[in-house]
C-alpha cells in the first residue's frame, strides 16, 4: 500500500466535531478520517456492484421486451 500525504480542508464546525471525537476516542483526526474512509469505501463499492447488477437485469429485461417503471 502506498501512502500519500493529502491536505483536506473542513469547515470549522466539522473540524471542531472531529477534534472532539478524536479526543474522546484517544485517536488522531487523521486516524478517524482514514477509518471513516475505509468503512465508506467498502460501502461505496457495494453500492456500485448493486447498481451494476440492477442495470444488467434491467437491460436484459428490456431485451426480452419487458417494460417497467423506475421509481425514484
Amino acid at each position: 500500500m502506498t501512502t500519500v500525504k493529502q491536505n483536506v480542508y473542513f469547515p470549522d464546525e466539522v473540524l471542531t466535531d472531529l477534534q472532539s471525537a478524536a479526543d474522546q476516542s484517544g485517536r488522531s483526526i487523521s486516524w478517524l478520517i482514514n477509518r471513516a474512509w475505509q468503512m465508506l469505501e467498502n460501502y461505496l463499492l457495494e453500492l456500485i456492484l448493486w447498481k451494476q447488477l440492477l442495470v444488467t437485469i434491467m437491460l436484459k429485461d428490456l431485451e426480452m421486451g419487458k417494460h417497467f417503471m423506475l421509481l425514484i
